[in-house]
């Protein structure tokens, strides 16, 4: 990683830190505050990644990928932001669907981490993780107070991940 991805590692890991504890406070009106805050990550990802396509990668092997990645965020971030006026139960499915694909992707990542002998522990970690909260949010859906923190317990976690994502020294690969 570069000295600023390092730097934006240890940003977002804060971010979700600062995030966590402001939901912990605030129990009862966080399952809004977590939709606008997923809604706007969501979009905002996607945007990004579209941003890019057309600034750069659509000249790349593998560019049309990040197209398809940039929409269908953007997509699942204007859906999630259609969703405020149902009940809460169906937002926290979503939730849990959007935490358990991030999980499953994490795992594959670091399976396929671990074939080419690269970091992949921490990786597997927050994708163990992950599907542990989702599934922990699934169990525990009629309680919303429960939820709130098995949601904060996750977002920790994967703060205190990026912070030592961040900190973590690089291998140097050189081909010759």
């Amino acid at each position: 990683m570069t000295r600023w991805q390092k730097i934006k590692s240890i940003l977002i890991g804060l971010f979700m830190l600062a995030i966590a504890a402001s939901l912990l406070t605030y129990r009862e009106d966080a399952y809004g505050v977590i939709m606008v805050i997923f809604v706007m990550i969501l979009i905002f990802s996607g945007l990004r990644m579209l941003v890019y396509y057309f600034a750069m990668a659509k000249n790349m092997t593998g560019g049309k990928m990040i197209l398809y990645m940039g929409i269908l965020l953007t997509d699942l971030g204007l859906f999630a932001n259609s969703l405020v006026s149902v009940p809460n139960t169906y937002i926290l499915l979503y939730l849990v669907a959007m935490l358990f694909l991030s999980g499953i992707i994490d795992i594959l990542n670091a399976l396929e981490s671990k074939k080419i002998e690269g970091h992949w522990k921490l990786r597997m970690l927050r994708g163990v993780g992950s599907i542990a909260a989702a599934a922990g949010c699934l169990f525990f859906r009629n309680s919303p107070s429960t939820v709130v923190i098995i949601y904060c317990l996750g977002l920790i976690y994967n703060g205190v991940i990026h912070i030592i994502n961040g900190f973590r020294t690089n291998d140097i690969i050189a081909i010759q």
